[in-house]
């Protein structure tokens, strides 16, 4: 956490002033929200953002279910085969 504080910090904060609350508070989502949670590479995630791990994840579990949906349909034809 304390590396996320100072990534953070670093990139977005250094240097910077804000006038209202408000400014800081859309320049964190903005950092959150759109660079952090979206390009960002995570360790717990084998080095990949989240969206690319997402999106890794999303067609992994789409193949899977063509492969169960194929199967499921050769297991009716041979079902029908049968009798």
């Amino acid at each position: 956490m304390e590396s996320w504080f100072s990534s953070f910090k670093n990139e977005r904060v250094h240097g910077d002033r804000f006038g209202i609350r408000d400014e800081m508070k859309a320049m964190e989502f903005e950092y959150i929200e759109v660079f952090y949670n979206r390009k960002q590479s995570h360790s717990t995630l084998g080095y990949q953002s989240s969206v690319q791990f997402m999106q890794d994840w999303i067609s992994t579990q789409s193949m899977k279910n063509r492969k169960h949906e194929t199967y499921l349909l050769e297991d009716e034809k041979r079902a029908r085969e049968v009798t």
